[in-house]
């Protein structure tokens, strides 16, 4: 009875450790802790960086790319504005990446004293890639700012890029 045990548990292992090749996942992710990344740039071609993470696949697979950020508009003035934020997950690129592209357009209104306003937007994206043994994969989370002064802020709050590695596409 004993060794119809120690067989069966054998058995199981063996079956576990043989499932767990088919699901292997690797997370690799770029948080920043609690900083905060002021967007500058008004390029698409120059984007501001948020974060950035390097995976390397392991075996054939896929790379899935998250990212989120809550996006903080300060104006200033005495007119109420329409802030907009674009970002998108580069792939080894600084480039803004068209696939991944998204645009948050938000109003922001003028403070009871009648100056300056503020306001905040979240957004987030994902993208799935395919990648092969051993090859190297560079993701940017990258942001630019539309139609404001030079004297608006725009600051990306906390942003966040997760990069998973999947054998298997789910």
């Amino acid at each position: 009875m004993k060794l119809g045990k120690t067989f069966t548990t054998l058995a199981l292992m063996g079956s576990l450790i043989a499932l767990a090749s088919q699901c292997y996942a690797q997370i690799d992710f770029d948080t920043g802790g609690s900083s905060n990344v002021v967007v500058s740039s008004t390029s698409g071609s120059q984007p501001t960086q948020l974060r950035t993470v390097t995976a390397i696949c392991r075996v054939n697979g896929f790379l899935f790319a998250t990212v989120a950020s809550a996006f903080s508009v300060t104006t200033t003035g005495t007119s109420p504005k329409f802030a907009e934020v674009d970002y998108s997950i580069a792939k080894d690129s600084t480039a803004m990446d068209t696939p991944t592209f998204n645009s948050l357009r938000f109003p922001v209104p003028l403070q009871p004293s009648g100056t300056a306003g503020v306001a905040s937007a979240a957004g987030s994206t994902m993208r799935v890639d395919n990648c092969t043994a051993g090859q190297s994969v560079t993701y940017r989370f990258v942001a630019v700012r539309v139609g404001l002064t030079a004297s608006d802020t725009v600051t990306s709050i906390r942003p966040k890029l997760v990069v998973t590695f999947f054998e298997t596409k789910l």
